[in-house]
């Protein structure tokens, strides 16, 4: 993992992060948010960098995915704490798009499937795409076992309550063989493919 370098101002009024590069995967934490400041010291994974925003896409450890300016990131290291990076007076460095805020605020409000190991089986889609792509470094597709989609394996849609029974698992490459018809098995419309963006094939969450 590439650390994130940091540099001592020439005038010595303190400490200037230079701009930090950091590998997909990489275990980071958040830091010198002038806003979230609840986030600062929690810590996340890197999806990917966006070239369009120059923000890095960050998994946030038991909530949702979210971007980040590279000067808020710390690499999660041994003796690596927020207090050796100073709160600029700048934006907060973080930006949570809709559906995103939606799922976070779905995964602190319910429970998770007893089945979900964050290793194997994840809580939604997202999550279980973002784990794939960290790992296999290339796009996936996701498979619900159960959940509020009618192509779920097995299906709860409707019930209430269902978003709290809902687990993913996902795979790296293009969906296995399979036909387009209903058939829970068989049916190519039981996969979502997902490239770790803020806009995937993956539904939006329920907050039921």
């Amino acid at each position: 993992l590439v650390a994130a370098s940091v540099l001592r101002d020439a005038a010595g009024a303190g400490l200037r992060r230079a701009s930090p590069v950091f590998e997909t995967g990489a275990k980071v934490q958040l830091c010198g948010l002038t806003e979230h400041t609840g986030l600062n010291g929690h810590p996340a994974r890197v999806l990917r960098f966006n070239e369009d925003t120059k923000r890095y896409t960050v998994r946030l450890e038991g909530k949702s995915r979210v971007q980040v300016d590279p000067d808020r990131l710390l690499l999660n290291a041994p003796g690596a704490h927020c207090k050796d990076v100073p709160e600029l007076a700048a934006p907060s460095g973080l930006a949570v798009s809709s559906m995103v805020a939606q799922t976070a605020a779905h995964s602190n409000a319910t429970g998770v499937h007893p089945v979900v190991d964050n290793n194997i089986f994840f809580e939604g889609c997202s999550e279980a795409c973002d784990a794939c792509f960290a790992e296999h470094l290339q796009a996936c597709v996701a498979v619900c076992h159960e959940g509020c989609q009618i192509y779920c394996k097995k299906s709860n849609a409707g019930m209430p309550g269902c978003a709290t029974n809902e687990f993913w698992s996902a795979m790296p490459g293009g969906a296995p063989k399979c036909t387009w018809d209903n058939d829970p098995e068989t049916s190519c419309r039981r996969y979502r493919h997902c490239e770790s963006k803020s806009a995937d094939g993956c539904p939006e969450a329920y907050l039921y």
